[in-house]
């Protein structure tokens, strides 16, 4: 999943004053807090309840669209921009943050007084916010999107990794307990087979890939569709995956999928 670069986040002000302020609308709160509390700590540990939250149906609704060519990209961009800022609204209003935002998946944090029980109401929120947002009718494509989510609570692990570029890793037991749910929801949903894009290969994404494939499931990394700001790691981690899990071209991918 990568970093929430896209979706603006509704933070209240910081002390540090006008800069971090801005930095507040895309950098997840939780780091944005340490870097003006500990701007020399690299990990850390938190108390808070972390929650997956997992949308459904926009695959299905590309497909539909997908004989429109431009103009069908366009309605898939303004659906999805329409649906995320309507439920993360709703997680924001609860005091949640978005550490990660990966295509039609998000990873929220809620810290402090009564995390637990805000993260849950929220989750609840945000189903009944999609059942309003979440009924598409366009001319030649209709869906109904569904939402599910994984909700845990605990002790939490974080670490600020890079130079130039800071990227926020969330891992540890407490992510792999959330992971392990998510996965639990993939199984129920009857999906085996992963198709991995994004961000950081050689951080989120890898670690994703190998929690997968050690719980069975059928992984697949698109080459060309994943990104780190260290090409070095990048590349490294790339090398490693080659030879480990199946690893191919967008291209390819997509032929595969069409040819079945």
């Amino acid at each position: 999943m990568s970093s929430p670069e896209a979706v603006p986040q509704h933070v209240p002000a910081s002390d540090a004053g006008p800069r971090v302020d801005r930095l507040g609308l895309y950098v997840p709160r939780v780091l944005q807090q340490r870097l003006v509390d500990a701007p020399g700590t690299r990990w850390w540990t938190a108390a808070g309840t972390a929650a997956f939250v997992d949308i459904s149906g926009f695959t299905k609704l590309s497909e539909q669209l997908a004989r429109k060519g431009k103009e069908g990209a366009e309605q898939i961009s303004e659906v999805i921009e329409r649906s995320f800022e309507s439920i993360l609204q709703v997680a924001y209003d609860r005091g949640g943050s978005l550490l990660k935002f990966g295509g039609d998946a998000l990873l929220l944090w809620f810290e402090g007084e009564g995390h637990l029980e805000r993260a849950a109401h929220a989750t609840l929120a945000m189903r009944s916010a999609l059942d309003v947002v979440g009924r598409i009718a366009l001319p030649e494509a209709e869906v109904v999107l569904q939402m599910s989510q994984g909700v845990h609570a605990g002790e939490f692990h974080f670490f600020a990794v890079g130079g130039a570029h800071t990227e926020l890793l969330p891992t540890g037991p407490g992510w792999s307990r959330l992971v392990s749910m998510e996965q639990a929801l993939l199984r129920a949903r009857g999906l085996e087979s992963l198709v991995f894009v994004g961000t950081t290969t050689e951080g989120c994404l890898e670690s994703s890939v190998r929690s997968a494939s050690y719980r069975d499931f059928y992984v697949t990394v698109v080459e060309d569709l994943v990104f780190s700001p260290n090409r070095e790691l990048h590349e490294g981690s790339l090398r490693l995956m080659r030879q480990r899990y199946p690893v191919a071209a967008s291209q390819a991918v997509l032929a595969a999928w069409g040819a079945r």
